[in-house]
């Protein structure tokens, strides 16, 4: 992981947090945004004690088909997030399940693997098995809750 100055102190996001032009600015996808949301929702999920970066990441380091994807150490509580770069579905919003992607949405679910990855010491169950499914659709649904509280 980077050093300590790669990502945005915890104390200078607080300011982040309110306002039409803080939402207009962060709705744009951009490492720098992405961190800053990061470290808001790190406190919100009580995961102040991980060291976490995000960055935009194009298709080919992705998949086809990933809106995201987490790289993470547990015993040093350490993470990398990759969020799909917009550039690459064309500047179009990309859909998904019939709605537009919303890259926080993606970022709240990637970081709620880091809850859940003490429950897989041996790693995580396989996309295509049942207890994957059942632990994504888990994440999934918790974050789309506790993104859709925060924006009430």
């Amino acid at each position: 992981m980077g050093s300590s100055h790669d990502l945005p102190s915890h104390n200078n996001c607080c300011s982040q947090e309110t306002g039409k032009r803080e939402q207009l600015v962060m709705s744009r996808l951009t490492a720098h945004n992405a961190n800053l949301r990061c470290l808001m929702w790190q406190r919100r999920l009580s995961l102040v004690d991980w060291r976490i970066k995000v960055i935009v990441a194009r298709l080919a380091q992705l998949g086809e088909g990933t809106l995201g994807d987490c790289d993470i150490t547990r015993v040093k509580r350490q993470a990398q997030i990759r969020l799909l770069d917009l550039r690459d579905v064309g500047g179009q919003q990309f859909h998904f399940d019939g709605e537009s992607w919303d890259w926080e949405l993606t970022l709240v679910h990637e970081l709620l693997h880091l809850h859940i990855s003490d429950c897989f010491h041996r790693g995580w169950p396989g996309a295509k098995s049942e207890a994957g499914m059942a632990a994504e659709r888990m994440i999934d649904a918790l974050a789309r809750a506790l993104l859709a509280g925060y924006r009430k």
